[in-house]
């Protein structure tokens, strides 16, 4: 007897899915895998599988069998929070993302890349957020106010970055104030597309193009940016070209060269060729 609930064939291994599920039959009907150790499960960096955490909405507290395991109550527990994952039964990656929200223990910019990463890896969407935040975000619950604020600045259609390389610019450009730059975009003149871009900005015909070492560094691949750069400067559009060792290891001359791509961009949109 492990529990009050709980027996254990004598003998049987200890293993992860051992104790999981001691966790989840003493918590009783209804409990799922939550927290540090759902977001484990789905395979995003940064969580371990141990502490245990465990979601139950049974009207009483629950006390531990032991530090290895983390109960949590929960008054919103709809079904469709939970799935199986590997016969397991674990909230959604969304839920878990909001359930780290309401933990409060977790810095809000390292949320949000977690919440990137997981939108990245097809965890969650835009989609799926806003519907778990008209369930779960109300006055008084930790974490709304940053789950809005996030939505707001993160609209449904919004495309996280598909490298680490592209995030880490991204991320330069915010913090230093100026608008969010739109990810990977289609764009063309009059006639026909041009090309997929990195980064537009929101505001003003500036393209952001981060020259990575592995991609951009051969003659021909040279050559043809050279190409594509020369098109898209004709259908009106100012091309800032980034280094990749600059993005990730000078935050000032990055800043610097899209400050001056913007003004340069400000004044081709009041004085077209």
């Amino acid at each position: 007897m492990v529990s009050p609930r709980v027996l254990v064939l004598t003998g049987a291994p200890e293993t992860f899915e051992r104790d999981a599920w001691i966790a989840l039959f003493d918590a009783g009907a209804g409990a799922a895998l939550s927290h540090d150790t759902a977001l484990a499960l789905w395979k995003l960096p940064g969580f371990e599988l141990r502490p245990i955490h465990v979601t139950h909405n049974r009207p009483q507290l629950i006390v531990p069998i032991d530090a290895r395991s983390v109960y949590h109550r929960s008054r919103l527990w709809p079904e469709h929070h939970r799935l199986l994952l590997n016969d397991l039964p674990v909230v959604s990656p969304t839920r878990a993302l909001f359930d780290k929200a309401n933990e409060g223990k977790i810095h809000e910019l390292r949320l949000e890349r977690v919440i990137n990463n997981a939108w990245a890896r097809r965890l969650t969407s835009g989609a799926d957020l806003a519907a778990m935040s008209a369930e779960w975000c109300k006055r008084g619950r930790n974490g709304t106010v940053f789950m809005r604020a996030y939505l707001v600045r993160h609209p449904i259609d919004w495309q996280p970055p598909e490298s680490n390389l592209e995030g880490r610019f991204l991320q330069l450009i915010v913090d230093a104030g100026f608008p969010e730059p739109r990810k990977q975009r289609d764009v063309g003149d009059h006639a026909a597309w041009i090309g997929r871009v990195d980064f537009t900005d929101p505001d003003l015909p500036l393209i952001g193009e981060i020259q990575s070492d592995l991609f951009h560094t051969a003659p021909l691949d040279r050559e043809s940016d050279a190409k594509r750069i020369e098109r898209l400067n004709a259908a009106g559009f100012h091309v800032e070209q980034f280094k990749e060792f600059d993005v990730w290891h000078d935050r000032n001359a990055v800043i610097e060269q899209w400050r001056n791509g913007r003004e340069i961009a400000r004044k081709l949109r009041r004085n077209p060729a």
